[in-house]
């Protein structure tokens, strides 16, 4: 008896995962979840019984391909090392792990396999060097599976976490701060919401036979936003859909951080080919992000 097709991904109680693993079964695609065990189920609490999951601490992945056929692994779990982690810490989650799934996947004959990569150059931080080596390795192998490798533009949306840009300038201006200190905002970033980003994998998911074995996307809507505009428009989108904040935006109390990205856009040409093209209204779309902003807190706690 032939087995069914799944999709293991990785991620899928954060941020972009849990959108992604919506859409996916949203469209009554197989899906295995790979999670941590203290991970928390909030953004997908009303999905249950929809998708399989297994927590790595409890089960070799390889025994995960031997018992489901895994056509497609979709790969968005990371550490940011936002949270004081060592750097072996970022480089067991970014690289290592990755290297585990990938190797599975290859062993078990699967046939593709869709990485999560940033825009960020290499030599910033632990995160940044963990994850361009991950695509060294993808690189490598790609000639025994066939890889996509999506390189992000600075993504926001409903239910992120609170140590996010967006989200964290939200809570900000929630708790009524007296003052946020910030870099001059001269730089200059491609901001794109993320039902947009879960569109693009759906898209090469669904012509996925069609490509090399190794193919890249840049996923953004390829117009670049200062980030001192960005910031007064989400304080103005705040005070119109929530409450009146006297909160100070001290523009230039901060230096940039070494090796600073000053501008950033994606070249999304090769996307836009496929039949994708960015929704992104960033009016609308903060909009949405800020009136969801209360209840994900509500979860959280």
């Amino acid at each position: 008896m032939k087995k069914e097709k799944y999709i293991l991904l990785t991620g899928g109680t954060g941020f972009l995962g849990s959108h992604i693993l919506r859409a996916f079964i949203n469209k009554k695609k197989k899906v295995i979840l790979i999670k941590r065990k203290k991970s928390s189920l909030w953004r997908i609490s009303d999905l249950n019984n929809q998708y399989r999951s297994f927590d790595i601490e409890n089960i070799n992945i390889k025994e995960i391909f031997n018992q489901f056929k895994i056509d497609t692994v979709v790969h968005t779990a990371c550490i940011y090392g936002r949270n004081n982690e060592l750097s072996s810490e970022v480089v067991k989650s970014n690289l290592t792990f990755g290297l585990e799934l990938l190797e599975a996947a290859i062993q078990s004959g699967t046939n593709y396999f869709f990485n999560t990569d940033t825009f960020l150059p290499k030599n910033m931080n632990f995160y940044t060097i963990s994850k361009k080596q991950f695509v060294e390795w993808l690189q490598i192998y790609s000639s025994q599976i066939k890889v996509v490798n999506f390189k992000l533009e600075h993504m926001f949306g409903p239910k992120d976490g609170n140590t996010k840009f967006v989200t964290w300038l939200i809570s900000m201006f929630a708790e009524n701060t007296n003052e946020i200190n910030l870099t001059k905002g001269e730089q200059k970033r491609d901001f794109i919401y993320v039902d947009d980003v879960v569109n693009a994998y759906l898209k090469i998911y669904d012509l996925r036979r069609k490509f090399d074995n190794f193919t890249e996307f840049y996923v953004g809507t390829g117009k670049p936003i200062q980030l001192k505009y960005f910031v007064r428009k989400l304080k103005k989108i705040y005070e119109i859909n929530k409450n009146k904040v006297n909160t100070k935006l001290n523009f230039g109390a901060l230096p940039y951080v070494e090796n600073e990205v000053m501008e950033s856009l994606a070249d999304n040409t090769d996307l836009k080919k496929t039949g994708w093209s960015p929704k992104t209204k960033l009016s609308a779309d903060l909009k949405k992000t800020v009136l969801s902003w209360d209840s994900a807190q509500k979860k959280i706690s």
